[in-house]
């Protein structure tokens, strides 16, 4: 079980009044994951050690001390909604940058396949979380586990066939995807 420090419940921007303050001679050392989602925010004056964890910023993290270790900052996707039938453009975090095996909505609601990626593994969907191949991508993967009460939306960036590929690959004891 991983531990994570979520600062806000929502990942809509202008959901704010969620704003974790550290003052000044106060350290918080991170041995997991802190998410700040948007509209929310960290104000560090003091030291947050991050040597075991990553940082999630989808708000904003400001303060006098610098944030060190990894922080993953989302970029902006283009995806195409097929209900809507157009293209969106979103927040998301990428699939490659310090993922182990946990797309989880707690960190980000929103991934994204920026390039060719290969896990040794299974990928676990925690939460509601959306997915976007960008075009001429592939996801390989031993399988995508998406337990009870947890769902995965899976958009391509564009229609047509330029769309990415998950390729999630059975084994002898889990199937595919499920």
């Amino acid at each position: 079980e991983k531990n994570i420090l979520t600062i806000g419940k929502d990942n809509a921007a202008g959901s704010g009044g969620n704003t974790l303050t550290i003052k000044s001679g106060v350290t918080v050392t991170n041995k997991g994951s802190i998410s700040v989602k948007g509209g929310c925010a960290v104000v560090n004056s003091g030291t947050v050690a991050n040597t075991d964890g990553v940082v999630y910023e989808l708000g904003s993290w400001s303060g006098t001390a610098p944030l060190e270790g990894t922080v993953i900052q989302p970029q902006s996707v283009t995806y195409y909604d097929p209900l809507a039938k157009a293209n969106k453009t979103t927040q998301a975090v990428a699939v490659d940058s310090g993922l182990t095996n946990d797309m989880n909505s707690n960190l980000a609601e929103w991934w994204y396949v920026p390039s060719d990626v290969t896990f040794p593994g299974r990928i676990t969907a925690s939460g509601d979380v959306n997915l976007i191949l960008k075009d001429q991508t592939t996801l390989s993967t031993r399988g995508v586990a998406v337990n009870g009460g947890q769902t995965l939306t899976i958009y391509a960036q564009s229609a047509g066939g330029q769309m990415g590929k998950l390729i999630a690959a059975a084994d002898t004891n889990n199937s595919g995807a499920g």
